[in-house]
């Protein structure tokens, strides 16, 4: 059994939890948009660890997470659904493979909410009941560049149905990611950096976030346990507000998985736990977030098929 860190990559961990301890002082909580449901991950393996592992993890999903995460040698197609109070639920499709040097990733993010009453009166019997619905288109690429960096980037199309309108337009992130001494990995990513719409919804803007994360894939080793562990600091650079993700993944025998994360921001925090396993072929995935007390959990399934493996 050994812990794998020299002292350089103790102090680096040491100076990010003094960060994060200063950031949360002065942080007050990311604010609500009309698309905030872009910042959900999209598989229940990222939304158990509140997708502090994105950058590295060669899934699908980080084509809305992480683009630089993409990058694999293996075709993964993934498929999430997800459940939360009152019948709101999304589903999330993505695949991702590789071609020549590089990796693209395709996905579907399709979030519903029924059963909304609509009134022009303050009466018992609603006028109506519509149902609201999301929906987000992605694809993106990875790729290796100057032989250390990993770098991605991902267009998306976002489609909103809401009552008697319904608006659209596209936006854009950017991440990469690199290995940086003490068997570290240094992940930067700009999420949502461009948004464009021909209507009424340019009056709308994205959480427009920063992250800049260190991962440690091998924090702990003593067979067969394998734990990894990281954080992303995080700002929200429309309003100037920071916080933090943290995230700590245990491994057995290669094949199952447990994890746990958390957020913070200003008062506002999020917990998230989920369990896998990996079968060569498939992998499933359960995990539930817990979001404060007013939204309720959220529960999602995922499903992952590596074709390579089967035929």
């Amino acid at each position: 059994m050994s812990f794998h860190g020299s002292f350089y990559s103790k102090a680096v961990i040491v100076m990010i939890l003094i960060v994060l301890c200063l950031s949360n002082l002065f942080s007050g909580g990311f604010k609500n948009y009309g698309m905030v449901f872009l910042t959900i991950p999209v598989s229940s393996s990222s939304i158990s660890t509140m997708s502090v592992f994105s950058p590295y993890s060669g899934n699908p999903g980080a084509v809305f997470e992480h683009p630089a995460g993409l990058k694999t040698d293996m075709k993964n197609f993934s498929f999430t659904h997800l459940f939360w109070f009152a019948d709101v639920s999304a589903n999330n499709l993505c695949i991702s493979f590789p071609w020549n040097e590089s990796s693209f990733g395709l996905g579907l993010v399709s979030f519903r909410i029924p059963g909304i009453e609509i009134r022009q009166k303050a009466t018992d019997d609603p006028d109506g009941i519509v149902e609201a619905s999301y929906i987000s288109v992605a694809g993106g690429f990875a790729r290796k560049i100057l032989n250390r960096f990993t770098f991605g980037i991902s267009i998306k199309y976002i489609d909103e149905i809401m009552y008697d309108y319904r608006k659209n337009g596209i936006s854009g992130d950017a991440g990469i990611r690199t290995d940086i001494p003490g068997d570290m990995i240094l992940s930067v990513l700009l999420q949502n950096i461009t948004f464009y719409a021909k209507n009424s919804f340019d009056a709308t803007y994205l959480p427009r976030l920063l992250k800049i994360g260190i991962i440690r894939p091998e924090l702990f080793v003593g067979y067969p346990i394998v734990v990894s562990g990281g954080i992303n600091l995080i700002t929200e650079l429309n309003s100037q507000i920071s916080g933090f993700q943290a995230a700590v993944k245990i491994n057995l025998y290669d094949k199952f998985v447990a994890s746990t994360g958390m957020e913070q921001s200003g008062n506002n925090s999020k917990y998230s736990f989920g369990l896998g396993i990996n079968l060569r072929k498939f992998g499933f995935y359960y995990s539930i977030i817990l979001l404060p007390e007013e939204l309720g959990n959220t529960k999602a399934l995922t499903i992952d098929i590596y074709p390579d493996q089967i035929f």
